[in-house]
């Protein structure tokens, strides 16, 4: 037999998870205000935890955040990338500007 308050706290949590999941976030829980949770005063840190709370609410609206081949197509991109600055280079080799010798 499950006790009160344990019923009580899987009460509240599937509640949370509803709201969450209605309020369009991606399903995901809400984001905690660690400045007020941690009771945090020195401004720094603050500032930073304001800006990460910013970026955490930007994330969902990204359309790439959701892609499950995100990761495979960064891949290819920085691949791509490596290739064309070597490419550059053997170019640079190849050219006039890499047969001028300075003494």
């Amino acid at each position: 037999m499950i006790c009160a308050q344990v019923q009580q706290a899987l009460g509240d949590a599937l509640r949370a998870l509803t709201r969450a999941a209605a309020s369009g976030n991606g399903g995901g829980l809400p984001v905690m205000d660690l400045k007020s949770e941690l009771c945090l005063t020195a401004l720094d840190t603050a500032r930073a935890l304001d800006r990460r709370a910013q970026l955490a609410a930007q994330r969902g609206v990204l359309g790439c955040a959701a892609c499950a081949e995100l990761s495979e197509q960064y891949a290819l991109v920085r691949a791509e990338r490596m290739l064309r600055h070597q490419q550059e280079k053997l170019q640079h080799e190849l050219s006039d500007a890499s047969l001028s010798v300075s003494d």
